[in-house]
């Protein structure tokens, strides 16, 4: 009996050794599991605030795809307006297809092109019912998120798909504010293509005709924010349009940075009336759209002034012919600016110098009218999400 005993003591201690040394036969230390508890977080959201032509350009600028500017846009948000051009499939449809025009540089040569947009909804029940409410060419406000490119079927365009499509209503707080904003993308691109067009007529006149290179100069004395008269006639374009193309990117780079901002608070918020916002974005795009009409109309007559005349001798004449198919643009030209001072100022000017100033002064009003469709739009993004 107590040999037994004996053994089974032995047994226990042994049983006993092995458990607690992770060294012996039979044993192991277990490790504790360490359980997360913490909430799931959704992935960021970012939107790209930016209309679908100034996607292409950025990421198609030569009809092949940019690498490094796609992998900047994939995955970010974007609010589209369009119209539906396709709904598919027919009987459960899940997805909607744009076309939207865009301008390629093809081999230094400029050739208009189609970016197809593949949009894909959810396959639930709202999403089909409101898909199904849809017809062929509705134009609708949308967001959702870029995925991927592809090769399109046709020779020239792209083709890119976008997931988690939601429809917009047209009174949201985000469409309204995308409704003034894409809208000033081509804004600041007509003002860029007046600034190249009028720079085009000034430097033709200044070398055709006999200047007071100082009296012309004084324009910028007065108006010294806006207005840059280089330091000699017949400079090439450029030189003078360089400043206004950095403030076209200033302002574009504004107006993104802003409304991108305010589309992701937008994102997940509930939607809310807002008829200040709605008075402010109609009052605004009235202003801008009749802004850009008066600089076109200025810009409209000394291009036709140029185009009619420059065939002639480079006399003094030449400039007094101009003026006379341009009655008034001293007015025009003061009302764009909207300074006293520089109205006078132009009317003592001789014949030659007006037509040179006319041009100068009409770039200072672009570039003006270029910070306040900047300033405008930034404006709207706080008060959308205020």
């Amino acid at each position: 009996m107590v040999i037994r005993e004996r053994v089974v003591l032995v047994w226990a201690v042994v049983l006993l050794v092995a458990v607690s040394l992770p060294g012996c036969t039979g044993g192991q230390t277990i490790e504790p599991r360490v359980v997360d508890f913490s909430p799931y977080e959704e992935p960021e959201v970012a939107y790209m605030a930016i209309p679908p032509c100034e996607l292409s350009a950025r990421v198609f600028p030569s009809g092949a795809v940019e690498e490094n500017a796609w992998s900047h846009a994939r995955g970010k948000w974007i609010l589209w307006s369009g119209e539906v051009i396709g709904i598919e499939p027919k009987l459960n449809p899940s997805r909607l297809v744009f076309y939207y025009p865009y301008e390629g540089d093809w081999a230094s040569l400029r050739i208009w092109s189609d970016l197809s947009v593949i949009v894909e909804f959810g396959d639930d029940d709202k999403s089909t019912e409101a898909l199904r409410q849809l017809s062929v060419g509705d134009h609708v406000y949308y967001r959702a998120k870029l995925v991927r490119h592809e090769p399109s079927l046709s020779p020239i365009g792209q083709r890119i798909t976008l997931k988690d499509g939601q429809l917009v209503d047209s009174e949201d707080r985000a469409a309204r504010l995308v409704a003034l904003s894409y809208t000033s993308y081509d804004n600041l691109t007509t003002l860029m293509s007046l600034a190249e067009q009028t720079a085009t007529v000034s430097n033709y006149f200044e070398q055709r005709l006999e200047l007071d290179w100082w009296a012309v100069r004084g324009v910028e004395i007065l108006s010294p924010i806006y207005i840059r008269v280089p330091q000699s006639p017949g400079q090439p374009s450029e030189a003078v349009l360089a400043p206004i193309r950095a403030v076209k990117i200033d302002a574009e780079a504004r107006v993104e940075t802003s409304v991108a901002a305010a589309l992701k608070y937008l994102h997940t918020a509930s939607p809310a009336e807002k008829d200040y916002l709605t008075r402010y974005v109609d009052n605004k795009r009235v202003i801008h759209s009749d802004l850009v009409a008066q600089n076109c109309s200025v810009a409209q007559k000394l291009w036709e002034a140029y185009e009619s005349q420059r065939q002639l001798p480079g006399l003094q004449e030449l400039a007094k012919a101009v003026l006379g198919l341009i009655p008034g643009i001293g007015d025009l030209i003061g009302a764009i600016l909207g300074v006293q001072e520089a109205i006078g100022f132009y009317a003592d000017l001789k014949e030659a110098e007006q037509l040179v100033a006319s041009c100068y002064i009409l770039l200072g009003a672009v570039t003006d009218a270029m910070g306040q469709i900047a300033d405008d739009v930034t404006e709207a993004a706080g008060l959308a999400v205020d």
